[in-house]
């Protein structure tokens, strides 16, 4: 069903947190069918890392990285967060369409006056 490895439950320091579904929790009332949020996890022990990988569907993109990407960081700043309080360190990659995104440097313009 998946590409990733299942997420083990338990590390060296005791159960992993249940990161991806915290994470699918956090993003599913941002879209509108929820079979289009793929959401997996891999976990390094070695490191204590955890990387949580987001994919869904285009049409949803808007609402789901929200206006700014606020809502996108806020589900980042969890996941961070519970990492943390664990012992660990996250990361969250996000993917629309099944495609990475295109990272975009956006300057501000100055106001007329």
């Amino acid at each position: 069903m998946s590409d990733f490895p299942e997420t083990p439950t338990v590390s060296s320091s005791g159960p992993l947190p249940d990161y991806s579904g915290l994470v699918t929790f956090l993003l599913k009332p941002f879209v509108e069918v929820e079979s289009h949020l793929k959401v997996n996890s891999e976990f390094s022990s070695t490191r204590a890392r955890i990387w949580v990988r987001v994919a869904f569907d285009g049409e949803d993109s808007t609402r789901l990285l929200g206006r700014g990407g606020r809502n996108i960081q806020a589900v980042r700043r969890v996941l961070e967060g519970v990492a943390e309080a664990s012992g660990h360190t996250a990361y969250l990659d996000v993917y629309g369409n099944g495609q990475p995104p295109v990272e975009k440097k956006v300057h501000p313009q100055p106001r007329p006056r």
